[in-house]
């Protein structure tokens, strides 16, 4: 992922995700997954999205984490605060969720981003953004 695209992530992702939001790109913690979201206890939303990711790819990857982060209740932890500002999720935390739930926050999220993408249209990733956010107030 090239510095620009980062600078726009950065820049949307709070107002995608409806709080402040701390964007790391590299691998995420979670096993098998191209993006994760997490909170710590104060809230604090974090968002993993891998940077070996093509532009189109991370795009939907990003929307549907942003979807995460607005859907997640802030008194509900998945991970700690560590000293160096990332949160660590807790271990086994997405195994303790039953299969249904778990499926059901993804469908749920899915459902955003999809809405999103289709508000956003076509165009650069930049431009689409730019127009999810300009017609959403954010």
């Amino acid at each position: 992922m090239n510095e620009y695209l980062e600078a726009v992530y950065k820049d949307a992702a709070p107002r995608l995700a409806g709080r402040a939001v701390t964007l790391i790109l590299e691998a995420p913690p979670g096993a098998f997954v191209k993006g994760q979201a997490s909170q710590d206890q104060a809230g604090q939303l974090t968002i993993w999205l891998d940077p070996a990711l093509g532009a189109e790819e991370s795009y939907r990857v990003f929307l549907h984490e942003c979807a995460h982060g607005r859907l997640m209740k802030p008194d509900q932890p998945t991970g700690k605060m560590l000293t160096d500002g990332k949160v660590r999720i807790h271990p086994g935390w997405l195994e303790r969720l039953s299969p249904g739930l778990r499926a059901e926050q993804e469908k749920k999220a899915q459902e955003i981003a999809s809405e999103w993408e289709r508000v956003a249209g076509t165009g650069s990733i930049t431009a689409r953004l730019q127009k999810l956010l300009d017609l959403s107030g954010w």
